[in-house]
Protein backbone atom coordinates (compact mmCIF):
# COMPACT_ATOMS: atom_id res chain seq x y z
CA UNK A 1 0.00 0.00 0.00
CA UNK A 2 3.02 2.59 0.70
CA UNK A 3 3.97 2.29 -3.62
CA UNK A 4 0.18 3.14 -3.92
CA UNK A 5 0.00 5.69 -1.15
CA UNK A 6 2.95 7.58 -3.10
CA UNK A 7 1.46 6.95 -6.50
CA UNK A 8 -1.44 8.81 -5.06
CA UNK A 9 0.27 11.72 -3.62
CA UNK A 10 1.93 12.83 -6.69
CA UNK A 11 -1.22 12.32 -8.98
CA UNK A 12 -3.00 14.34 -6.74
CA UNK A 13 -0.16 17.14 -6.59
CA UNK A 14 0.68 17.05 -10.31
CA UNK A 15 -3.62 16.96 -11.18
CA UNK A 16 -3.30 20.63 -9.24
CA UNK A 17 -0.99 21.31 -12.07
CA UNK A 18 -3.24 20.53 -15.02
CA UNK A 19 0.60 18.89 -16.82
CA UNK A 20 0.31 15.74 -18.45
CA UNK A 21 3.89 16.27 -19.60
CA UNK A 22 4.02 15.98 -23.14
CA UNK A 23 0.33 15.93 -24.01
CA UNK A 24 -1.83 19.43 -23.84
CA UNK A 25 -4.91 17.75 -22.68
CA UNK A 26 -5.74 17.97 -18.59
CA UNK A 27 -5.74 14.77 -17.11
CA UNK A 28 -9.41 14.36 -16.29
CA UNK A 29 -12.65 16.55 -16.66
CA UNK A 30 -13.36 15.68 -13.00
CA UNK A 31 -12.52 17.78 -9.95
CA UNK A 32 -10.09 17.59 -7.52
CA UNK A 33 -12.09 16.36 -5.11
CA UNK A 34 -13.53 13.79 -7.30
CA UNK A 35 -10.19 12.56 -8.21
CA UNK A 36 -9.13 12.02 -4.36
CA UNK A 37 -12.27 10.33 -3.81
CA UNK A 38 -11.68 7.89 -6.66
CA UNK A 39 -8.40 7.18 -5.19
CA UNK A 40 -9.09 6.73 -2.17
CA UNK A 41 -11.90 4.39 -3.10
CA UNK A 42 -9.33 2.38 -5.82
CA UNK A 43 -7.10 2.58 -2.43
CA UNK A 44 -9.90 0.70 -0.31
CA UNK A 45 -11.16 -1.69 -2.95
CA UNK A 46 -7.49 -2.72 -2.90
CA UNK A 47 -7.22 -3.22 0.98
CA UNK A 48 -5.65 -6.20 2.27
CA UNK A 49 -4.12 -7.36 -1.12
CA UNK A 50 -0.86 -7.08 -1.91
CA UNK A 51 0.12 -5.87 -4.79
CA UNK A 52 1.51 -9.61 -6.23
CA UNK A 53 -2.11 -11.19 -5.00
CA UNK A 54 -4.14 -7.69 -7.28
CA UNK A 55 -1.55 -8.61 -10.41
CA UNK A 56 -2.08 -11.84 -10.91
CA UNK A 57 -3.08 -14.33 -14.18
CA UNK A 58 -3.86 -17.77 -13.58
CA UNK A 59 -2.63 -17.36 -10.15
CA UNK A 60 1.22 -16.08 -11.47
CA UNK A 61 2.28 -13.00 -10.16
CA UNK A 62 3.06 -9.99 -12.93
CA UNK A 63 5.98 -7.56 -13.10
CA UNK A 64 8.00 -8.81 -10.10
CA UNK A 65 10.70 -8.24 -11.50
CA UNK A 66 10.31 -4.58 -12.15
CA UNK A 67 9.14 -3.68 -8.62
CA UNK A 68 11.46 -2.51 -6.75
CA UNK A 69 13.83 -1.12 -9.58
CA UNK A 70 14.01 2.52 -10.81
CA UNK A 71 13.47 2.77 -14.75
CA UNK A 72 14.44 4.80 -16.55
CA UNK A 73 12.22 6.34 -19.31
CA UNK A 74 13.51 8.92 -22.36
CA UNK A 75 11.05 11.68 -22.79
CA UNK A 76 10.04 11.00 -27.03
CA UNK A 77 7.77 12.50 -29.29
CA UNK A 78 6.72 8.63 -29.16
CA UNK A 79 5.72 8.45 -25.50
CA UNK A 80 2.33 8.42 -26.00
CA UNK A 81 1.47 10.07 -23.22
CA UNK A 82 -2.34 10.68 -23.68
CA UNK A 83 -2.82 7.10 -24.15
CA UNK A 84 -1.82 6.24 -20.85
CA UNK A 85 -3.66 8.94 -19.28
CA UNK A 86 -7.06 7.72 -21.04
CA UNK A 87 -5.89 4.23 -19.92
CA UNK A 88 -6.11 5.63 -16.06
CA UNK A 89 -9.15 7.75 -16.77
CA UNK A 90 -11.18 4.65 -17.86
CA UNK A 91 -9.84 2.61 -14.67
CA UNK A 92 -11.32 5.42 -12.73
CA UNK A 93 -14.25 5.28 -14.50
CA UNK A 94 -14.80 1.76 -13.89
CA UNK A 95 -14.43 2.15 -9.84
CA UNK A 96 -16.68 4.94 -10.33
CA UNK A 97 -19.54 2.81 -11.29
CA UNK A 98 -18.95 0.76 -8.11
CA UNK A 99 -16.65 -1.79 -6.65
CA UNK A 100 -18.63 -4.83 -7.71
CA UNK A 101 -16.63 -8.00 -8.93
CA UNK A 102 -16.88 -7.18 -12.43
CA UNK A 103 -15.82 -3.19 -12.08
CA UNK A 104 -12.57 -4.36 -9.98
CA UNK A 105 -11.88 -7.40 -12.38
CA UNK A 106 -12.31 -4.57 -15.15
CA UNK A 107 -9.55 -2.03 -13.38
CA UNK A 108 -7.60 -4.66 -12.37
CA UNK A 109 -6.66 -5.33 -16.33
CA UNK A 110 -6.50 -1.82 -17.26
CA UNK A 111 -4.08 -1.12 -14.49
CA UNK A 112 -2.02 -4.23 -15.81
CA UNK A 113 -2.00 -2.42 -19.18
CA UNK A 114 -1.17 0.59 -17.38
CA UNK A 115 2.00 -0.68 -15.57
CA UNK A 116 3.24 -2.68 -19.21
CA UNK A 117 3.43 0.90 -21.05
CA UNK A 118 6.06 1.74 -18.42
CA UNK A 119 7.16 -1.81 -17.82
CA UNK A 120 7.71 -2.41 -21.67
CA UNK A 121 8.32 1.07 -22.98
CA UNK A 122 9.64 0.34 -26.71
CA UNK A 123 6.79 -1.94 -26.83
CA UNK A 124 4.48 0.59 -25.78
CA UNK A 125 6.06 3.24 -28.20
CA UNK A 126 6.58 1.09 -31.36
CA UNK A 127 2.97 0.06 -31.21
CA UNK A 128 2.14 3.71 -32.25
CA UNK A 129 4.44 5.80 -31.44
CA UNK A 130 5.15 8.42 -34.44
CA UNK A 131 7.49 11.30 -34.55
CA UNK A 132 5.67 14.99 -33.85
CA UNK A 133 6.00 17.31 -36.44
CA UNK A 134 3.95 19.74 -34.35
CA UNK A 135 5.84 22.86 -33.11
CA UNK A 136 3.94 22.90 -29.89
CA UNK A 137 5.33 19.04 -28.77
CA UNK A 138 8.64 20.16 -30.18
CA UNK A 139 8.68 23.14 -27.92
CA UNK A 140 7.55 21.32 -25.16
CA UNK A 141 10.37 18.15 -25.83
CA UNK A 142 13.04 20.73 -26.01
CA UNK A 143 11.54 22.41 -22.09
CA UNK A 144 11.42 18.63 -20.70
CA UNK A 145 14.93 18.27 -21.98
CA UNK A 146 16.06 21.46 -20.73
CA UNK A 147 13.96 21.40 -17.52
CA UNK A 148 17.71 22.45 -15.10
CA UNK A 149 17.76 26.11 -17.69
CA UNK A 150 15.96 28.88 -17.34
CA UNK A 151 14.45 29.10 -21.03
CA UNK A 152 13.26 31.94 -22.07
CA UNK A 153 10.48 32.58 -25.50
CA UNK A 154 13.56 33.60 -27.84
CA UNK A 155 15.14 30.39 -27.18
CA UNK A 156 12.27 28.38 -27.61
CA UNK A 157 11.01 29.93 -31.17
CA UNK A 158 14.34 29.56 -32.59
CA UNK A 159 14.14 25.60 -31.34
CA UNK A 160 11.09 25.31 -33.70
CA UNK A 161 12.12 27.89 -36.11
CA UNK A 162 8.99 30.48 -35.79
CA UNK A 163 8.11 33.64 -34.10
CA UNK A 164 8.10 34.44 -31.24
CA UNK A 165 4.32 36.15 -31.40
CA UNK A 166 3.84 33.06 -33.47
CA UNK A 167 4.91 30.32 -31.11
CA UNK A 168 2.79 32.25 -28.29
CA UNK A 169 -0.26 32.09 -30.49
CA UNK A 170 -0.18 28.28 -31.74
CA UNK A 171 0.76 27.68 -28.31
CA UNK A 172 -1.51 29.26 -26.11
CA UNK A 173 -4.31 27.56 -28.65
CA UNK A 174 -3.49 24.36 -27.58
CA UNK A 175 -2.43 24.27 -24.03
CA UNK A 176 -4.17 27.09 -22.81
CA UNK A 177 -1.21 28.08 -21.54
CA UNK A 178 1.93 30.96 -22.20
CA UNK A 179 5.06 28.70 -23.05
CA UNK A 180 6.91 30.22 -20.16
CA UNK A 181 3.73 29.37 -17.83
CA UNK A 182 3.61 26.15 -19.46
CA UNK A 183 7.74 25.65 -18.81
CA UNK A 184 7.70 26.86 -15.14
CA UNK A 185 4.88 23.98 -14.21
CA UNK A 186 6.95 21.05 -15.76
CA UNK A 187 9.33 22.39 -13.82
CA UNK A 188 7.02 22.11 -10.32
CA UNK A 189 5.94 18.44 -12.18
CA UNK A 190 9.90 17.52 -11.96
CA UNK A 191 10.34 18.90 -8.32
CA UNK A 192 6.91 17.21 -7.04
CA UNK A 193 9.14 14.19 -8.10
CA UNK A 194 12.48 15.05 -6.92
CA UNK A 195 10.48 15.86 -3.55
CA UNK A 196 8.62 12.35 -3.47
CA UNK A 197 11.29 10.21 -4.90
CA UNK A 198 14.52 11.35 -3.84
CA UNK A 199 16.44 12.42 -0.56
CA UNK A 200 17.06 15.82 -1.57
CA UNK A 201 16.80 19.01 0.48
CA UNK A 202 14.74 21.79 -1.25
CA UNK A 203 17.62 23.73 -2.17
CA UNK A 204 19.03 21.36 -3.87
CA UNK A 205 15.99 20.63 -5.82
CA UNK A 206 15.58 24.19 -6.66
CA UNK A 207 19.32 23.89 -8.06
CA UNK A 208 18.78 20.96 -10.80
CA UNK A 209 15.41 22.66 -11.63
CA UNK A 210 17.80 26.10 -12.59
CA UNK A 211 16.35 28.07 -9.53
CA UNK A 212 19.43 29.76 -7.79
CA UNK A 213 17.23 31.28 -4.99
CA UNK A 214 15.93 28.69 -3.16
CA UNK A 215 13.44 31.04 -1.44
CA UNK A 216 11.80 32.56 -5.15
CA UNK A 217 12.09 28.57 -5.63
CA UNK A 218 9.20 28.02 -2.24
CA UNK A 219 7.29 30.96 -3.30
CA UNK A 220 6.98 29.88 -6.96
CA UNK A 221 6.05 26.00 -5.58
CA UNK A 222 3.51 27.14 -3.50
CA UNK A 223 2.03 28.85 -5.73
CA UNK A 224 1.49 26.43 -8.16
CA UNK A 225 0.62 23.23 -5.78
CA UNK A 226 -0.97 25.65 -3.05
CA UNK A 227 1.52 24.28 -0.48
CA UNK A 228 4.84 24.55 0.32
CA UNK A 229 7.94 22.19 -0.39
CA UNK A 230 8.55 21.76 3.24
CA UNK A 231 4.35 20.89 3.79
CA UNK A 232 4.84 19.06 0.78
CA UNK A 233 7.50 16.57 1.86
CA UNK A 234 5.91 16.45 5.77
CA UNK A 235 2.69 14.99 4.36
CA UNK A 236 3.87 13.07 1.33
CA UNK A 237 6.14 11.20 3.80
CA UNK A 238 3.30 10.74 6.13
CA UNK A 239 0.89 9.40 3.88
CA UNK A 240 3.99 6.96 2.82
CA UNK A 241 4.40 5.08 6.03
CA UNK A 242 0.81 4.55 6.46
Amino acid sequence: MKIFSSIASMVLAQYKLGLTSISSKPITTWSFRQMKHMLIGLQSAFLGRSTGSILEVSGVPLFNEFFGKIIPIEQSYKSRIDDRINLFNELLSALESGFSTQNLNYANLCLNNLLASFFFVDTFRAVKGQKSSDPVDQAILFMQKNINRNLKINDLSKHVNLSESHLSKIFRNKTGSSPLDYFINLKMQEAIRLLTNQSLKIKEVAYRLGYNDPYYFTRIFTKHIESSPASFVKVSKRTNNR
